[in-house]
């Protein structure tokens, strides 16, 4: 196994369960969510938590993803403690100023998203879970520069846990309707990240470089343009939808990209989380062989959980719809297979990037997102009058496509690293046949299709698990990994 993977199934290992439990737990809730909240919620809520998401990217979120970069660059400990001490610092002023800019213009947001000003209070309690979330960027950021897997995880959990316990006492005991999902995000978000900032000041100090700052900013300047650029190249086709359907429209579209992102989190996110600090260090490798054998390796285990996560939600998604949802919910399946399918391929840019982030050009991660976004707005003009959620959809995997082809080339161009293609192609190439052949036959009853999704879920992971995309030192080490979880005592720790 080469250096730059050793260890690399026992982290993602525990980030993957992390991510299961939170996502398994959030699953649980659908049922309640779908009940209780109609479409039109679904729709309400998403057009906020995008709009905040958009004024987020404004204070500088990006601003973050530096610390991977400038921390495993530093070459003291009391330079990395600088750096996670400057990025606190300044995304907490920038955070508070967004947020209480938002606060005072709420009323103007709402009339721009919903033509009229009853949602403003709304907007105003989404800027506080913003301004609170920022308190949580830095503390788990550094913490993935230190490979605690195991913290992350747990952290993650217990705020997800918190923050649905607190939905179900807004939603199912006190029928507040949508105004107490906002409520439990920003009490869960600001209990955690009380908690962890106070944490983190203690390990790192107060300490402010305005030169190291300088130096963030350059770099992750264009990245916050960037942003933008990707934020609504990914967001932006509700607004559309909105324009030219209703809130119910935007709601059902948004639960179909919901499965998309569960790929994202569940099959890329764990990998990841522990790959993207890593591989700054794998690149200071001096043999060219060696390093390039350490990223193809990663790659190859990225696709693993990426297509064999991608096959099975396309092949289950209409079974978990009628098993947890209601009738006017089900069509949302619809659309899922395609968006995975352009998830797949923001994945492979967010691992074929690293070219260009090595050589600090994230101008032209600047360029590929905004080609991608032009591509966007005129596949969205084009196609959503016409086809709606399924013309949103395609115009989604065309601009990721679009997206990924022009990162890969930049980044290839600025420092070239060799990949094994084999093994994704023929990954990739299986999985489409399979989700094809499923979509063509007739709707069976719900227990002899979860059967036969099943069965094609299972002979796809054989495949993958021959299909060459793992070493041999790999699978030897998932599976001594996954014995020693199964089989370790009740009560032992993990290391």
């Amino acid at each position: 196994m080469s250096a730059g993977t050793r260890g690399i199934a026992r982290h993602t290992i525990i980030y993957g369960l992390g991510t299961v439990l939170q996502k398994g737990i959030s699953f649980l809730m659908l049922p309640v969510y779908t009940r209780i909240l109609t479409l039109e919620d679904y729709g309400v809520i998403a057009l906020i938590d995008m709009t905040l998401d958009v004024i987020s990217i404004g204070a500088g979120a990006q601003l973050a993803y530096a610390i991977y970069r400038f921390y495993h660059k530093a070459e003291t400990e009391a330079e990395r403690r600088t750096v996670v001490s400057t990025v606190f610092f300044s995304l907490l002023l920038s955070y508070a100023i967004t947020g209480a800019l938002t606060f005072v213009f709420a009323e103007q947001i709402s009339l721009l998203l919903f033509d009229g000003p009853d949602r403003a209070t709304l907007i105003r309690v989404a800027a506080g879970s913003m301004v609170s979330q920022c308190l949580l960027i830095v503390p788990l950021a550094y913490l993935q520069v230190q490979e605690r897997s195991t913290a992350v995880s747990a952290i993650s959990l217990a705020k997800l846990v918190t923050q649905l316990g607190l939905n179900i006492l807004f939603l199912v005991v006190l029928r507040v309707g949508i105004i107490g999902i906002l409520l439990s995000t920003l009490i869960a978000n600001s209990v955690t990240g009380i908690i962890l900032s106070a944490w983190t000041i203690r390990r790192v100090g107060v300490s402010f470089s305005v030169p190291t700052l300088r130096s963030l900013l350059r770099f992750a300047g264009p990245m916050i343009v960037t942003q933008f650029a990707t934020f609504f190249a990914t967001f932006g086709d509700r607004y559309f939808l909105k324009a030219f359907g209703t809130e119910a429209d935007v709601g059902l579209y948004n639960l179909s990209y919901q499965f998309a992102f569960l790929m994202y989190s569940i099959g890329f996110m764990p990998f990841i989380t522990l790959w993207g600090p890593r591989c700054f260090a794998i690149a200071k490798e001096p043999d060219v062989a060696i390093r390039d054998r350490s990223l193809s390796d990663g790659f190859g285990y990225a696709n693993v959980l990426v297509l064999s996560t991608t096959v099975g939600l396309a092949l289950f998604v209409g079974d978990i719809l009628r098993v947890m949802t209601t009738p006017p919910f089900f069509p949302a399946a619809n659309a899922v297979p395609i968006l995975l399918g352009a998830y797949v391929l923001l994945a492979w840019a967010s691992m074929h990037d690293l070219g260009i982030l090595v050589r600090g050009r994230t101008e032209y991660i600047t360029l590929s997102n905004w080609i991608a976004l032009a591509v966007s707005l005129a596949l969205w003009t084009l196609l959503i009058p016409r086809f709606g959620a399924f013309g949103a959809a395609w115009a989604c995997a065309v601009s990721f496509l679009v997206k990924y082809l022009f990162t890969y080339f930049f980044s290839q161009k600025l420092w070239p690293v060799r990949y094994d293609w084999g093994p994704p192609l023929r990954m990739a190439g299986v999985g489409v046949v399979l989700v094809s052949v499923s979509s063509l036959l007739p709707q069976l009853p719900i227990v002899p299709s979860i059967a036969l999704h099943a069965v094609l879920s299972s002979g796809y992971l054989a495949f993958v698990w021959h299909a060459g995309a793992l070493s041999q030192e790999m699978r030897r080490e998932i599976l001594g990994r996954v014995r020693a979880f199964i089989l370790r005592p009740p009560g032992a720790a993990s290391s």
